[in-house]
């Protein structure tokens, strides 16, 4: 997935239109971001990740009311009565062929000086809604790409890098990065599943040869 523009409306201190052109071009394949202390260089990281992945912008998701007061927060404090959104032009691969979408998360106040906040995902081509990428789905098809406890090595400001690496956080979310990636934490909810299972059947007299294919799968799935 390939970033190659960013619009940040209301967002902390970028108050109103603020637009970021990403696009490469031919032997320049870097783009550098500089500013002083408090400019808004780690604003701009927080933005991409609150876009893709919403409540699970910092890898696990947050509940409705800490979600809703971190966005109460969040909102340009000059423009409280706007919304407040987020749109990233991006470029997937999508069965081998390449695509541009763009990715809008729009957040209002449901009542003014209100905390309870109202979000709406549209994924769009060409100003048409995507059909390929059921938004509703947004969420599986994005873990497929970067899983979300992933997004913090490759979206963050370089002079928190330490945080990152080293925070007391840094080490559970590294060991919960690592079972995304290699999907283990997929083994997880399979062996969950595969128990609710077990149980359903034992309340009603399980057959010994379903009894002994599940402890094979149980095996399976502990090796």
């Amino acid at each position: 997935m390939i970033i190659s523009g960013l619009t940040i409306f209301n967002f902390k201190n970028y108050s109103g239109y603020n637009r970021f052109d990403f696009s490469l071009e031919l032997g320049k394949n870097v783009i550098l971001i500089g500013g002083m202390n408090g400019a808004g260089k780690t604003t701009l990281s927080e933005s991409i990740r609150l876009c893709l992945y919403g409540n699970k912008f910092n890898g696990s998701p947050m509940s409705e009311s800490k979600y809703a007061a971190y966005l109460d927060k969040m909102w340009s404090k000059s423009n409280l009565d706007q919304n407040m959104y987020i749109e990233m032009d991006v470029e997937v691969d999508e069965a081998d062929k390449k695509m541009n979408i763009t990715i809008k998360r729009e957040f209002s106040r449901k009542e003014f000086n209100s905390n309870k906040v109202s979000e709406v995902l549209t994924l769009t081509r060409n100003g048409i809604e995507v059909e390929l990428i059921d938004k509703k789905y947004w969420d599986y098809y994005l873990q497929s790409i970067i899983p979300a406890h992933i997004s913090r090595y490759f979206f963050f400001d370089g002079e928190r890098t330490r945080d990152v690496i080293s925070s007391k956080e840094s080490g559970e979310y590294l060991r919960t990065a690592i079972r995304d990636i290699t999907e283990i934490s997929k083994l997880d909810t399979l062996s969950t599943d595969l128990l609710e299972v077990k149980k359903r059947l034992l309340r009603n007299d399980i057959k010994p040869s379903v009894k002994k294919k599940i402890n094979e799968i149980e095996k399976s799935i502990q090796k």
